[in-house]
């Protein structure tokens, strides 16, 4: 297997990996916050947006996967796009939940709860895993141009 093959194969691992993951965790996020199952893992919060944003970006990498066959640099973009989507909506996740922390500590609103709790998020934690996947990809992606 050539270095180009693993690469791809690696490429898709990651894509499927990741994409279940999304959907996953959106599926039980969102079926959290309509009550038809109660907190399933420990801090999944209920929120129907935050869910639903989940399961987009899981869609993302899971049309990454299904082009396998197709074109490896739109496999590669697919990826790319949700990864970085996944990224955005870490921070995101994580700047809300300093917020919310801010304001506990302010004395604006009252139990927001453990930080290190609340940063445990899933969208939190895989945005941290896929940091240095995305580097390495675009990196992949930026040198593969270059030949």
């Amino acid at each position: 297997m050539g270095s180009d093959e693993q690469r791809r194969m690696t490429t898709l691992i990651l894509g499927i990996v990741f994409g279940s993951a999304y959907l996953i965790s959106g599926i039980l996020q969102f079926l959290s916050s309509i009550s038809i199952i109660d907190d399933p893992i420990g801090n999944l919060p209920g929120d129907v947006i935050g869910g639903s944003v989940m399961i987009i970006i899981s869609i993302i990498f899971i049309a990454g996967v299904l082009s396998y066959k197709k074109e490896e640099g739109r496999m590669r973009s697919f990826l790319l796009v949700g990864t970085f989507l996944s990224i955005l909506y870490g921070i995101t996740q994580a700047l809300v939940t300093i917020s919310d922390q801010v304001s506990d500590l302010i004395g604006t609103t009252e139990g927001a709860g453990n930080i290190i709790i609340n940063l445990s998020a899933p969208s939190i934690i895989l945005c941290i895993l896929l940091i240095p996947v995305g580097a390495s990809m675009l990196l992949f992606t930026i040198r593969g141009e270059k030949r």
